[in-house]
């Protein structure tokens, strides 16, 4: 069986003994099971990340996927507003519709 462990502890180069009881678990577990474990970590100060350089082609990718984001929230949004606007037209159209039906009753003129 294959497992992935997420975790928001685990100890790492910024804070070494963080999280060492899920190490410890997770190292049980990889007894029986083939574990891998995901931790992401911030690193304000650089500890880790102060030599890491994203490409010009990673930067402008990632420059898109955010603009895509962005776009695609709005239109969640937009699809909501939608979904409301429908709704309620359809509720005025089946209360408007109801006095509009004939009634069966004959009018003075008939």
């Amino acid at each position: 069986m294959k497992l992935l462990w997420l975790t928001g502890w685990y100890p790492n180069k910024t804070e070494p003994y963080a999280g060492d009881f899920i190490q410890r678990h997770a190292a049980a577990v990889a007894l029986y099971h083939e574990v891998e474990v995901i931790h992401l970590v911030r690193d304000p100060d650089g500890i880790v990340t102060k030599d890491v350089l994203v490409g010009e082609d990673a930067a402008a990718e990632l420059k898109a996927l955010r603009r895509m984001k962005k776009q695609y929230e709005r239109l969640k949004l937009e699809h909501e507003i939608l979904k409301k606007a429908i709704a309620f037209t359809s509720a005025r159209r089946g209360k408007s519709s109801s006095s509009s039906k004939p009634s069966g009753k004959r009018s003075r003129s008939e």
